[in-house]
């Protein structure tokens, strides 16, 4: 769980054959399994046109505390920080910028990256969340950032710091990136 409070008429649930969150709007009806608190504007607009859900890997949109606590709960060896670094670019997929892209064949256009280390793709983007402190950085699993094109991914090289330098990292940065 985030921690964060739910937007008006949200409620938070278990399932209970695969013990992940789902999302339920008492006023509206609808049931999700993104949280609400982490939905970013893109995914939003899409929502609202009724867009079809994308081919493309399960997305699990996840704030720096869920993610630690399933990394803290996986049953892995601590890594000794000697992991490669990845760029993964997407053709951001809504206002036209898709068209915009593909029309400027991939030379300059609108793109989503993210950097993906450890086994876990970090991004930022904005929240539907109220609260003016909610961070805006989140993690999903390697190229299923949605609602936009996963294009390609770019080699960084590798780093040194372990996953639990990384979330230490990514936890002093986040009072710096809010998704206001």
């Amino acid at each position: 769980t985030t921690g964060a409070p739910l937007p008006a008429g949200w409620v938070r649930w278990v399932d209970p054959e695969s013990d992940e969150f789902y999302y339920h709007n008492e006023t509206t009806g609808e049931t999700t399994w993104d949280d609400p608190t982490r939905w970013k504007v893109g995914l939003l607009f899409d929502r609202l046109r009724g867009e079809p859900p994308k081919d493309a890997p399960l997305y699990r949109p996840r704030t720096i505390e869920c993610a630690f606590a399933e990394y803290s709960s996986a049953d892995t060896d601590e890594s000794d920080g000697d992991a490669p670094v990845t760029l993964r670019v997407y053709d951001v997929s809504f206002r036209g910028a898709g068209a915009l892209n593909s029309l400027l064949n991939g030379s300059s256009g609108a793109f989503h990256t993210a950097i993906e280390v450890h086994g876990l793709e970090w991004s930022f983007g904005a929240t539907a969340d109220d609260d003016d402190d909610t961070s805006g950085i989140f993690c999903c699993d390697p190229a299923s950032a949605q609602p936009h094109r996963y294009r390609e991914a770019i080699s960084l090289g590798r780093t040194k710091k372990s996953p639990v330098d990384v979330f230490n990292i990514l936890l002093r940065l986040a009072p710096f990136w809010l998704g206001e």
